[in-house]
């Protein structure tokens, strides 16, 4: 009996730099190191979608670097080389918001945490989410233009943090994955604090961060990393102020997801629903008005004279030139300019309508977040007043270019209304036919069809209120909603520990890798798991150690036990796993014939770490000391022999030999990546059957 059952094993259409299962759907999203993701269902391989890039990219360079799934799954985080965070629906493809969260400095992992209180207390908020009765549904503003425009992110009901990290060894923690918390600098508060305890923090110039984990109570964090200098380190971080501000945390995330995507509804509709269109629509008439002078000329009209001077002579006599009348009476489309007034009365519909109800609906949403702002002792350490007082001032300054175009639009349609019921009523008149057209002021026709003939009928009477001042105001309100989130909760997060876990001379590594190829040097190795912020658990292993040390924290003190890896072993990954501790082992050829490749075969093991001898660390740990060493000189022991194992490669040349592991705890299903382009997903609940299995229980069951 083979150990895992695998589900499937694919070769992918690029190299692989993640491969993450969705914890609620047998789904499987890959990215690709040209930044390419594609969705599989990894039980038939069935594509289901390709993402795209954001819309806010900016160049070909600026490919996606990181991807992870939302805990629902129903969004996938994708995170790019600029530092844009960009959040896609699972159900379309589409994307559902985008934020830059971090400085220009490419996303190397995602992390992402749904809260759960260790109390009886709800973890869900829906009752703070508030969509307001006052206001249409979000559906109406993007009614009919559903495929095109972003969806409203329904599924704001139970809280999750998304923790980003960036190249430049910065954490960025995001409510919902779409509103900014804030930034930790791991690398700063290193120097800051600690460089002068270790000369090797001190002399760091990059800080690689490698595993972030979060309780989910938010009470707590844990992560490692690692220094350009060779130092393996372990940071302990008190996360409490998240767990003790999630309802504020939710609430202030909601109405600022909500502000966020109502400026970009206003932005589209503003942009291709009003303006475009009104572009469109006037290219059009300009077209009928070069077509009218020129068919004029057939009929012989004065030339010394303009189009609106022929047509405000006629207006002003009440008889048309002979010219005019022959043109009037035959070249007159009567649907085209029918077809023009309903596209006009559209337009200031869809302003009405949809522009100014979603304008009235942001303000509202954006007063309410400054009364939360006003609130200090709930919203003081997240919410900057003044700045809000500032974005409540720039929407209100946006408002009033609104008013002034709703106005204008208002005067044009009129205008048009009246010329073009003139035009029509006087081709009746012409050729002696009953008038189709409601009776109206003559008085009130005549001022806005003047008015209209002064201006010029290729004069766009919206350039000026329709200008590009509408995006500028757009994007510096979405910058002022980035910048009304204060740091201050971030900064209160408390450094427990900053624990050195061993030195390692990264040059050598590198040097080898370079020689023998990628993978082929085992790297510093760590995973985390959390029951609650009192309880973690941590593995760890570093560069020229077989031992892979397994670490208990309860509130203060440590436990470690250790698993003994065998010594060609070269440990690729690890996670934790329903008390166990999945790992992806290598094993090298030990003799490789002259002039061949060297060869290795690859397993995934399973260790219940519960079973370990474990020993109590009753003393503190100075940052000057390094963990390994205390530890080394305790554990003495064979090779552990896993619970589980199964053989992945046999014989695989070592330029196949850079391994990743991933994993779905909910769905109980692992990838793995192998190689650059190959893909493996193991049932870890089930196993499979090998060829003769069932021929020996026939034959054991016959005996019986």
């Amino acid at each position: 009996m083979k150990s895992f059952a695998l589900l499937n094993d694919k070769p992918a259409a690029g190299d692989v730099r993640e491969a993450l299962c969705c914890p609620t759907m047998d789904l499987l999203a890959l990215l690709t190191m040209s930044g390419a993701i594609v969705v599989h269902r990894f039980l038939n391989w069935q594509r289901l979608l390709t993402i795209g890039a954001s819309s806010a990219v900016d160049g070909n360079d600026d490919i996606a670097t990181s991807i992870q799934w939302s805990p629902n799954g129903k969004r996938l985080a994708v995170g790019y080389a600029s530092g844009l965070i960009s959040l896609v629906s699972i159900e379309n493809g589409k994307e559902i918001h985008y934020t830059r969260a971090a400085p220009v400095s490419p996303v190397t992992k995602m992390f992402w945490v749904q809260y759960n209180p260790s109390s009886s207390s709800s973890s869900h908020f829906s009752q703070c989410f508030d969509a307001s009765p006052f206001f249409p549904a979000f559906a109406h503003y993007i009614q009919d233009k559903e495929d095109e425009m972003k969806p409203f992110p329904q599924d704001l009901d139970a809280l999750d943090v998304l923790i980003a990290v960036s190249k430049s060894g910065v954490i960025s923690f995001l409510g919902f994955g779409m509103t900014l918390i804030g930034t930790l600098d791991i690398q700063q508060i290193l120097l800051n604090k600690y460089g002068a305890s270790h000369f090797l923090i001190k002399s760091a110039k990059s800080v690689d961060i490698q595993n972030v984990a979060m309780s989910r109570d938010f009470g707590r964090a844990m992560l490692t990393a690692e220094t350009d200098s060779g130092l393996a380190l372990m940071l302990d971080v008190d996360t409490s102020i998240l767990s003790r501000k999630a309802s504020e945390i939710f609430d202030f995330a909601t109405k600022s997801v909500t502000a966020s995507w109502l400026l970009d509804t206003l932005s589209y509709l503003l942009t291709h629903e009003v303006v475009d269109k009104w572009s469109d629509t006037h290219s059009q008439l300009v077209t009928k008005w070069s077509s009218f002078g020129r068919t004029l000329l057939d009929f012989g009209y004065d030339q010394t004279h303009t189009l609106e001077q022929h047509l405000t002579d006629m207006l002003m006599i009440g008889v048309p030139s002979d010219a005019l009348a022959q043109y009037l009476a035959n070249g007159i489309n009567v649907k085209s300019l029918r077809s023009s007034l309903r596209t006009l009365d559209g337009l200031r519909d869809t302003l009405i309508g949809r522009i100014l109800a979603a304008f009235t609906h942001l303000m509202h949403t954006l007063a309410a977040l400054r009364s939360l702002s006003l609130w200090q002792e709930r919203f003081g350490d997240m919410l900057n007043a003044d700045k809000y007082e500032r974005l409540l001032r720039q929407s209100g300054a946006f408002g009033v270019r609104l008013e002034s175009l709703d106005r204008v639009f208002g005067g044009v349609s009129a205008q048009y209304s009246s010329f073009f019921t003139w035009l029509l009523k006087i081709q009746d008149q012409i050729n002696d036919t009953p008038s189709q057209q409601p009776s109206s002021s003559l008085q009130n026709d005549e001022r806005a069809i003047l008015e209209l003939l002064h201006g010029g009928l290729n004069q766009d009477p919206l350039s000026v209120a329709s200008s590009p001042s509408h995006c500028d105001t757009h994007s510096i309100l979405m910058q002022l909603l980035d910048l009304a989130s204060d740091n201050t909760i971030v900064s209160q997060f408390k450094i427990n520990a900053v624990t050195p876990l061993g030195l390692f001379d990264r040059k050598q590594l590198l040097q080898l890798e370079q020689e023998q190829g990628q993978g082929s040097a085992q790297r510093f190795c760590s995973a985390f798991t959390s029951e609650s912020h009192n309880k973690f658990v941590v593995a760890f292993l570093l560069p020229g150690s077989s031992k892979l040390f397994v670490g208990i924290k309860e509130r203060a003190d440590w436990r470690f036990g250790c698993v003994q890896l065998g010594e060609r072993d070269r440990l690729d990954d690890m996670v934790f796993y329903d008390n166990t501790l999945l790992a992806v082992l290598s094993i090298p050829e030990e003799v490789t014939p002259q002039g061949a490749k060297p060869k290795e075969s690859s397993c995934l093991k399973q260790y219940s770490y519960t079973e370990l001898d474990f020993m109590q660390l009753g003393v503190a740990i100075p940052p000057s000391t390094v963990m390994i060493d205390l530890l080394d000189g305790f554990f003495f022991q064979e090779e552990t022999q896993g619970d589980k194992s199964r053989l992945l490669t046999p014989d695989a040349p070592t330029r196949c030999s850079a391994k990743r592991l991933w994993l779905s705890i909910e769905r109980n299903v692992a990838c793995i990546a192998m190689g650059s382009r190959r893909t493996m997903v193991f049932d870890l609940v089930e196993d499979e059957e090998e060829e003769g299995d069932d021929q020996d229980n026939d034959d054991q069951a016959i005996e019986e």
